[in-house]
């Protein structure tokens, strides 16, 4: 079973990198379904829903992206779990070994966006992370 985010699912906003924690997080929401609203002109004062903090943000600062945690943030290494990789050398080592097993797995397979193809893409992820837990612990 996949684990499933809640940025995974979040529309874009109008957001800011923290100062603090770099953390993406949003200044300004807008509907995608109708025309989205200009980006800020002035400086807007934005707290951080992860470290309580409000700093000012010069527009310059704002741009459209999804909110999400930063890769830096105390609170979100805290909270992510022990099978997440911890650096990038770890996430391509991952990537590397995920793409392999469901090379393997999905020989002559047509590739593209089916159910198998999603299922065996994560069985493969979960199977490296079992494979990189092991590494680690010898």
């Amino acid at each position: 079973m996949s684990q499933v985010h809640y940025w995974d699912q979040v529309p874009e906003a109008w957001v800011v990198r923290c100062m603090r924690c770099s953390c993406i997080i949003t200044c300004r929401a807008f509907d995608p379904r109708t025309s989205p609203e200009d980006a800020p002109k002035s400086a807007l004062p934005v707290t951080c829903s992860c470290c309580r903090t409000t700093h000012h943000y010069h527009p310059g600062d704002i741009y459209r992206a999804k909110p999400a945690p930063g890769v830096q943030c105390p609170a979100w290494k805290d909270a992510r779990p022990a099978d997440q990789p911890r650096d990038s050398r770890e996430r391509n080592t991952l990537a590397i070994c995920a793409s392999v097993i469901a090379a393997i797995r999905l020989h002559r397979e047509e590739i593209r966006k089916s159910p198998k193809v999603v299922s065996t893409v994560s069985d493969s992820v979960n199977l490296a992370k079992i494979v990189l837990e092991k590494v680690r612990a010898s």
